[in-house]
Parts: structure tokens; C-alpha cells; sequence
């Protein structure tokens, strides 16, 4: 399954995407058993999808930079919610819930302009990451 470690390791990297020079730090929330990755792409973020296990248990997510769609992060799986953004909407804000044994619960992604993607279900504990 998905774990928080590698999810939040991705956080800080989509939202480093959208900075120039600015690269936000956040502490991993979760049990820390998960696998570390870096994902990047180039251009700019323009579309996220999330890929969602029977409504609750977020298991994979992916990002499009420009017109191109980056690695799938976890799995895919049935239920898949996508977003994508307007010419200079970016990302602000990468926030959820996530069970402490593992799994991420809801995680939700807001924009500049006021919009958001939100997948899963608000059970379990908060997890908040924003630029700098």
C-alpha cells in the first residue's frame, strides 16, 4: 500500500514545482515504514489525479507537468479523481488525513484560484503542507 512517508516526500516535491528558488520543508507524518521518492517533470504542474480505494484509502497519485503526465506514485486503482489547472492556477496547499498505522485517508489539494480535489474520507489524524 501507499505510505505516508513517500506521499509526503511527494508534497514537498509538487510543491517545489510551482517556486522557483523556494523549497519547502515539511516533517513525514505517519509510521515512517514507507519507500522515499522524488518526482519531477518540466514545465509546470497543470493536472493532478488521485486514485482512491473504495472512497476511503488514498492508494496513488499522479502530476502532469505542462503536457506531460509524470510516473504513477503507488498504484492505480478503480475509483480515480482528476483536476486540471487553469493557465496560472498553482498549487498552494496539500492537505488531509491519514491513519497513524499507514494509510492516507483524504488528502485534498487547493489551488491559487480556490479550487480543490479532494479523495478519500476526513478520518484519522491532519496533515497540513504549504510553500514557503
Amino acid at each position: 500500500m501507499f505510505k505516508l512517508l513517500a506521499l509526503s516526500l511527494l508534497f514537498v516535491s509538487a510543491l517545489a514545482q510551482n517556486l522557483p528558488d523556494n523549497y519547502p520543508f515539511s516533517v513525514p507524518v505517519g509510521s515512517g515504514s514507507g519507500t522515499g521518492f522524488v518526482t519531477s517533470g518540466e514545465g509546470r504542474i497543470t493536472a493532478v489525479r488521485v486514485w482512491e480505494l473504495n472512497n476511503n484509502q488514498i492508494t496513488g497519485f499522479q502530476l502532469r507537468f505542462d503536457y506531460v503526465w509524470g510516473p504513477i506514485i503507488g498504484r492505480s486503482s478503480n475509483d480515480r479523481v482528476d483536476m486540471t489547472l487553469f493557465d496560472g492556477e498553482t498549487i498552494i496547499q496539500v492537505s488531509g488525513k491519514y491513519n497513524p498505522s499507514s494509510f492516507i485517508e483524504l488528502v485534498q489539494f487547493m489551488t491559487n484560484r480556490g479550487r480543490f480535489l479532494s479523495a478519500g474520507q476526513p478520518t484519522g489524524l491532519s496533515f497540513n503542507y504549504y510553500p514557503i
